[in-house]
């Protein structure tokens, strides 16, 4: 082989490695807030059983505020990334209104606190790539699809153990959720940035 003619090939081969690292860091980059949790958020879910509409579920995020505590007692040497809330629960289907405490920590993940078992567990982080596993969890596909006149990155996740199906949208939340022969399908959002720790610049991946 002339040499010009392997420099040629050599070349090309370090371009194309060069782009895919590029598009790779880029969509890294790109999906970001895939649970948004700041005070104000709201959530419409339509219910459907066996395929049909059962009921609403409406979620929001309520009492949101700062908090450098340290739970040492319950994950060690742990801080909130500068915020603490609760999830307030409306379902129809069920006819009950409940709250979830959330916690979101350094390096970009939700943790969710147990009532039964009084420990936090981690829920979701901010950013996912395929692959990746949280919990009993694993995220074995992703995409695009439009919501409200923007078409976003999404990650589906599926548990190793349960039939439960999960898919969050970037700068959404959750977009589907299947256990079972229950399905919850995302109707509408009014959906502001994420905490105040996951939305600033240079923070840690």
């Amino acid at each position: 082989m002339k040499l010009h003619s392997f420099l040629l090939i050599l070349f090309t081969l370090l371009s194309l490695t060069i782009q895919t690292k590029t598009v790779h860091a880029y969509q890294e980059q790109k999906n970001n807030c895939l649970f948004p949790v700041k005070d104000g958020n709201l959530w419409q879910y339509q219910i459907y059983k066996d395929g049909q509409k059962v009921g609403v579920l409406k979620m929001e995020v309520v009492d949101g505020k700062e908090d450098n505590t340290k739970v040492s007692d319950l994950l060690g040497e742990l801080y909130p990334d500068s915020w603490t809330g609760s999830i307030k629960f409306e379902d129809s289907y069920l006819q009950k209104t409940y709250y979830q405490s959330v916690f979101n920590y350094y390096a970009g993940y939700v943790y969710l606190f147990d009532l039964q078992e009084k420990r936090l567990f981690p829920f979701l982080r901010q950013y996912l790539r395929e692959g990746d596993q949280i919990g009993n969890r694993v995220v074995t596909s992703s995409g695009t699809k439009s919501f409200q006149g923007k078409r976003l990155q999404t990650f589906v996740l599926k548990d190793l153990n349960e039939p439960i199906v999960e898919e969050y949208m970037e700068y959404t939340g959750l977009y589907y959720y299947k256990n079972g022969n229950l399905e919850y399908k995302l109707e509408a959002a009014m959906v502001q940035n994420c905490s105040y720790y996951v939305d600033s610049p240079g923070r840690p991946r």
